[in-house]
């Protein structure tokens, strides 16, 4: 699907106006729900946190272009990521159909960090706003998981692995874990459950190798020192990832309520500014109503002196 009618050079001078771009994202998604609407034909994306439209200038925006990437495209990608990866993000999308059968458009960010709470929050109250379309993170192909499950359940039962099939078939399970996590640039909260995950398969190695004869000890002791490293690693990273999630929420929250008194604040005016109107159109309709009664007194006057 090719981005039309936007080119890259309007997102990176800040020359693109909010109501020109809700005519475009909106056409963009309607080409996606007809080209790129399951798991299996994804298109690209680029999606900004704290964006400033060039006609809502000061206003924190979220801003989200789906569509194949052209080479300027790349090339733009490429530049945010490097000015600012922390509101960026960079990935693959699509769009499904929820249980009401509304559009919602799933997420698969790739690279960048920007918030993901952050994200959703103004991509839904902004970019998407008034399209019909939800928006979300992507979940993880289930069946893919479950398939590899049952293959593994039915291998067991054929063959009973020894304690060195076993401990390879761990190994093999922390390094396909640890691939998914990024613990460079600090672990994320939503990685927090996989971060666990690789806790547990970390520990049932250690406890495989210390059940296991000296010969497998000494084969695999290298590999122990090492994962017992990212172990401690990823208790420091978790215990990091829960604090912002947890800050993440308080300020969600303290910017929901701020959304909240904001919107009060803007209905009690509009109700301070009609009351004015309905006041003078008051006593416009008494003054017309004095004026029929004065008339017909004069009227009856009239008739009584003739």
């Amino acid at each position: 699907m090719k981005i039309k009618k936007l080119t890259p050079e309007q997102v990176q001078d800040k020359s693109l106006g909010y109501k020109e771009y809700k005519k475009v994202i909106k056409t963009l998604l309607n080409s996606m729900q007809s080209e790129h609407n399951s798991a299996d034909l994804p298109t690209k994306y680029l999606a900004l946190t704290n964006y400033e439209f060039a006609d809502m200038p000061g206003k924190k925006m979220g801003l989200i272009i789906p569509g194949d990437q052209t080479a300027s495209w790349a090339k733009l990608s490429k530049e945010l990521l490097k000015a600012n990866k922390k509101e960026i993000s960079l990935g693959q999308c699509y769009i499904s159909l929820d249980e009401y059968d509304n559009p919602v458009l799933q997420l698969e960010p790739l690279k960048g960090n920007a918030k993901k709470a952050l994200l959703l929050k103004q991509l839904t109250k902004t970019a998407l706003k008034g399209t019909g379309v939800e928006v979300a993170m992507a979940a993880a192909e289930e069946a893919v998981a479950e398939a590899v499950a049952d293959a593994s359940e039915a291998t067991a039962e054929e063959t009973p692995a020894g304690p060195k099939e076993q401990i390879q078939a761990l190994l093999v399970q922390i390094s396909d874990l640890n691939k998914g996590i990024n613990l460079a640039d600090g672990l994320q909260p939503e990685d927090i459950s996989q971060a666990e995950e690789l806790k547990t398969a970390i520990r049932q190695f250690a406890l495989l190798l210390k059940d296991a004869d000296a010969g497998l000890r000494q084969e695999f002791g290298a590999a122990f020192i090492k994962t017992r490293k990212l172990f401690k690693k990823l208790e420091e990273e978790i215990a990091a990832a829960k604090a912002l999630q947890a800050e993440l929420d308080a300020e969600l929250a303290a910017e929901l309520g701020e959304l909240e008194e904001e919107e009060t604040a803007t209905a009690a005016a509009e109700e301070t500014v009609a009351a004015p109107e309905n006041k003078a159109e008051a006593i416009a309709s008494n003054a017309a109503l004095f004026e029929e009664i004065n008339q017909l007194i004069q009227e009856s006057q009239l008739q009584q002196l003739v």
